[in-house]
């Protein structure tokens, strides 16, 4: 199979799916696979004041509909996917490109970084595989179809408008792909719904870097490093958003939290790492202690092995990084049943799957504080499980590989909009 070069495309190197995007480019790195990275904060000298200017002034309009979808409904971006004119990156990421051998992997691009019109230009032109970190392709606006929140602002005229454009816009940018890479099956499958046809489909899950994300020989110390009990189970949630964020399903947890008996209260003892907001409050009979949010992967590591729980209660999710790094770390997660949260679990063994709901919630962390011998046991079958699913030598030789079939396989195609638009 001919080599490719690979150009590594992300607006950000930070968030989930940005970050899920610098490892796999720092595993191809390691792995001496001819590719480059691009992301927002490439510092190229080329690129001159002006260009610099009307890519703030492009993220300024993105801004200002942020605050507009705000009132319709529409909780993360704002109504222009895609940057309303060219933006100056991408020039730099043609000039990237090899006239021979070059395949382009778009992972989170969206939110003015790139024009839609340059992304369907350059894929009449060069082999461009999609690697979704959520179905943000896929939608209106939104990167996750959460049914119930705002529910009702989503049914407003606006909203609706600016959605359906949205995803006109994408649809083509769909059916234009050469390839497409999902983390899971649950967007593989999402992805055929759509029309795609299932040999354009590679399912790849995201590494975890476990030189990073590992068990440590004494946990005490990392229980005494965040001042928590070492007598009680302490049971962790972590997000990247504030609490505010439905989608990550906070209320879910202190939820099922207030359900369980007194005696049940007394046995663990609750940490929540994230971002605060004022308008946030909590109910007073939720005990807890909270962590601003950890930006050191070696620190969150620390925060892994002092911990015996994680829990992630997501109403809407593809590969939540916070499971797989845990399970990597030794800590079994409590995953809810929705997207592809379960995929990141061995049910039974590593963790536990419940439904978005408090009650099952409850439900589930009854079962476990009574079983402590599952909760010991379930440390190890995390830490096997992880080397299995998320070796970071065996995907990125599945990854290199994949983008090259697609990229062999690539003619070039007119402009007329593959069956299915």
């Amino acid at each position: 199979m001919a080599r490719f070069k690979i150009v590594v495309v992300s607006k950000s190197r930070n968030g989930g799916a940005g970050t899920a995007a610098h490892r796999w480019s720092e595993a191809l790195m390691l792995h001496r696979v001819d590719h480059v990275f691009y992301d927002e904060s490439t510092n190229l000298s080329q690129i001159r004041d002006y260009q610099r200017r009307m890519y703030a002034f492009t993220r300024a309009v993105n801004r200002f509909g942020l605050v507009l979808t705000r009132l319709t409904g529409h909780i993360p971006f704002g109504p222009f996917s895609f940057a309303l004119i060219p933006t100056y990156h991408e020039a730099q990421i043609e000039r990237l490109v090899e006239p021979e051998g070059t395949v382009l992997n778009f992972h989170w691009i969206n939110n003015g970084f790139l024009s839609r019109k340059w992304m369907s230009r350059i894929q009449l032109e060069l082999p461009v595989v999609w690697t979704l970190h959520d179905t943000w392709l896929l939608n209106g606006l939104t990167h996750y179809e959460v049914s119930d929140v705002f529910i009702k602002l989503r049914l407003s005229f606006f909203y609706r408008k600016f959605a359906e454009r949205d995803k006109r816009q994408k649809s083509k940018l769909l059916f234009e792909a050469q390839g497409f890479i999902s983390p899971t099956e649950w967007i593989a499958n999402s992805l055929k719904n759509r029309g795609v046809k299932p040999e354009l489909i590679s399912v790849i899950p995201n590494i975890v870097p476990f030189d990073v994300f590992h068990p440590l020989p004494n946990r005490k110390e990392c229980k005494e490093y965040f001042e928590f009990s070492k007598e009680k189970i302490i049971i962790g949630f972590v997000s990247g958003s504030d609490f505010c964020d439905r989608r990550k399903g906070l209320d879910i947890f202190v939820n099922a939290y207030r359900l369980l008996t007194s005696s049940d209260k007394a046995k663990i003892e609750i940490v929540i790492v994230g971002r605060s907001r004022s308008d946030y409050k909590f109910p007073v009979d939720f005990d807890f202690k909270i962590l601003s949010p950890i930006s050191e992967a070696k620190i969150m590591n620390l925060f892994y092995n002092a911990i015996d729980l994680l829990v992630v209660p997501s109403r809407a999710d593809n590969l939540p990084q916070t499971s797989t790094e845990a399970q990597s770390a030794g800590c079994p997660v409590l995953v809810s049943n929705v997207g592809g949260c379960p995929e990141t679990i061995l049910e039974n063994f590593s963790g536990q799957v419940f439904e978005p709901t408090p009650l099952s919630l409850m439900s589930v962390l009854k079962r476990v504080l009574s079983n402590e011998e599952w909760l010991l046991g379930a440390r190890d079958e995390a830490y096997e499980f992880s080397r299995r699913a998320w070796d970071p030598a065996m995907l990125t030789k599945r990854y290199e590989m994949t983008l090259a079939d697609f990229a062999s396989k690539w003619v070039v195609r007119d402009s007329n909009p593959r069956p299915g638009d």
